[in-house]
């Protein structure tokens, strides 16, 4: 195993200086996309950015400017669905949702959320589904309510999901990082210290109705813990969740088979 990393300056390469932490990330065809962000003086970005992982790897970065978004955006969310579009989500007083075509280099205003999702998780279910689930809204609170579009109609709409909870009164508001699993969606949540643990839930994606269920608390001895929305597949069997904020560095590993997490810590040796 080796570590990558790279450094760059933002006087040479000015195209990255929209990039931070309000900025929404996603991989593609070992491609990294980069959207949005708030820059220094808050003016929002409509800043659409490519690296190729394979240059980086060869010590090469040539970030490559794509077309702008149709919306100025921060703390949205992207996903990938193969094999050539991206669903650019959410953002504070936004519910537009955009659909970015990788080969054409365009990007369009595809349909619209029913409310306003800052950060939402997103997760494409049976290759039909994508949901956009739970998020906050901005100086407001965390939101409970999920949102789904049938991507195969050629005139795409958002529909509330009517969930029903199994062993479970409420849900807990948080940000939830989530995994596909035999046909369900694994939701895990995040932390702020150790005395506010938040449940992990199993959503059951139905024909008519969603369920959920709570299924325990995923221990963590780090003193903040940010389940950031998504795994990501890394072998054929498991995905990976860099789900740290501050304390020790976190990996969950997800077994995309049984739902089974390990946690790792990693040290500086």
């Amino acid at each position: 195993n080796s570590t990558l990393s790279f450094e760059y300056s933002t006087n040479i390469y000015l195209q990255m200086k929209t990039v931070n932490q309000f900025s929404a990330y996603c991989n593609a065809l070992n491609h990294l996309y980069i959207s949005g962000g708030e820059m220094p003086n808050n003016e929002v970005t409509n800043s659409f950015i490519r690296l190729d992982l394979n240059e980086i790897q060869q010590n090469i970065f040539v970030p490559t400017q794509l077309c702008s978004l149709q919306k100025k955006r921060y703390w949205h969310s992207m996903i990938f669905i193969p094999e050539k579009y991206i669903f650019i989500v959410g953002g504070p007083n936004e519910t537009d949702v955009e659909l970015y075509d990788i080969d054409k280099n365009i990007s369009r205003i595809d349909s619209k959320l029913n409310t306003e999702r800052c950060e939402p998780s997103l997760i494409l279910v049976n290759n039909k589904f994508l949901y956009a689930i739970f998020g906050f809204q901005l100086y407001e609170s965390f939101i409970n309510t999920i949102e789904k579009c049938n991507i195969h109609k050629r005139t795409r709409t958002w529909e509330i999901v009517e969930y029903k909870l199994n062993n479970t009164p409420t849900l807990a508001r948080a940000f939830f990082g989530v995994s596909y699993v035999s046909n369900n969606v694994i939701l895990v949540s995040d932390k702020e210290n150790e005395n506010d643990l938040k449940p992990n839930y199993i959503l059951y994606p139905g024909t008519n109705n969603d369920s959920i269920s709570e299924e325990g608390i995923l221990n963590s001895r780090s003193s903040r813990l940010f389940a950031e929305k998504f795994f990501i597949p890394f072998t054929e069997h498991e995905s990976i969740n860099l789900a740290f904020k501050s304390g020790e560095p976190k990996i969950f590993i997800i077994n995309n088979e049984n739902g089974a997490i390990n946690e790792l810590c990693l040290t500086e040796s």
